[in-house]
């Protein structure tokens, strides 16, 4: 699936896989990044001590890890072999930087373990990527320093709705109003 394609295709790609599910594939070096954003004390969606809980539960059977790629697709219940030629065939597209698959970006091949694999399923109807925003919906920077004047609210903001919403479209109409609202009322103190 692209995941940088259009929401209504990733929403269709979702609904013509078995029980609407994709996994979400990550090496070390993904993982990596991937929780150090997702642990992070301004912006972060979860806790260590929650992430710890995912992996150690049998119950939230929707993260696994292994060492190696046949470990882990085993553990997530996914054919090796398919695993491992997306992977083959990612590795050889990745000199160029293009994914010919879905003409996606790539930044680098996938490297070593221990590897990771994340269960999605349409059960969620935000992603966990936009804008990062303080206490006060101040948008914050790399470096996690308010960008004068700059307010962020609604679906725009990070782990909160994401950037699209079209399994439940007015789920994220309370946090918009709220949240501009706050903004508005944050903006007016600064000026």
């Amino acid at each position: 699936m692209n995941e940088m394609g259009p929401a209504p295709a990733q929403v269709n790609a979702y609904r013509s896989l078995p029980d609407s599910t994709a996994y979400l594939f990550l090496d070390k070096a993904s993982f990596d990044v991937f929780y150090a954003l997702g642990t992070r004390e301004v912006g972060g969606v979860f806790t260590p001590d929650t992430w710890e809980k995912w992996l150690a539960s049998e119950d939230l059977p929707f993260i696994v890890t292994a060492d190696t790629v046949d470990e882990v697709a085993s553990e997530a219940g996914i054919n090796s072999e398919g695993l491992k030629a997306t992977i083959e065939s990612y590795n050889a597209d990745a000199p160029a930087g293009i994914d010919s698959a879905f003409n996606r970006p790539i930044a680098s091949s996938i490297g070593e373990g221990p590897y990771y694999i994340i269960k999605m399923n349409l059960r969620y109807a935000h992603s966990y990527g936009g804008l990062i925003a303080n206490e006060n919906l101040e948008v914050l920077d790399w470096s996690e320093t308010p960008i004068p004047g700059l307010y962020g609210t609604g679906q725009m903001l990070c782990s909160i709705q994401g950037r699209d919403n079209i399994a439940k479209p007015s789920t994220g109409t309370s946090f918009a109003y709220t949240s501009g609202r706050r903004a508005v009322l944050n903006a007016l103190e600064t000026f």
